[in-house]
């Protein structure tokens, strides 16, 4: 299976047990990948890949790759992210953005989606 997790107020919300979970979903023999995004501030493919260091993701380790996506608005970091999910066919998103999730279920019926709390 292929599955994606956003960062912020996901992953961010509870590091180690997010963490144990991709990590297992990744020894298990899935594909686990990091899709995040931001509305009003680009935020580098650098800067992401520090931040998940500093949470404590290892590369290769807990997550195979990261898509960072950078929008004007929310809709339009939404709308990315269902683009991505639906070309590349994951199976699993998980991520704290209800419009993120709408619009992802929107372009890809079969995908399962999941909030972090």
């Amino acid at each position: 299976m292929k599955i994606a997790v956003d960062i912020d107020n996901t992953i961010t919300l509870n590091p180690k047990k997010l963490q144990r979970l991709m990590r297992a979903l990744k020894t298990s023999g899935n594909e686990v990948n990091i899709l995040t995004g931001n509305a009003d501030k680009e935020v580098p493919y650098d800067v992401r890949m520090k931040q998940l260091a500093d949470l404590g993701l290892i590369n290769k380790v807990d997550f195979d790759y990261v898509y960072v996506v950078n929008g004007d608005t929310e809709k339009e970091v939404a709308i990315s992210k269902a683009e991505i999910l639906m070309v590349e066919e994951y199976d699993i998103f998980i991520d704290d953005s209800l419009e993120n999730i709408a619009r992802a279920k929107k372009r890809n019926k079969n995908l399962l989606c999941l909030l972090p709390y």
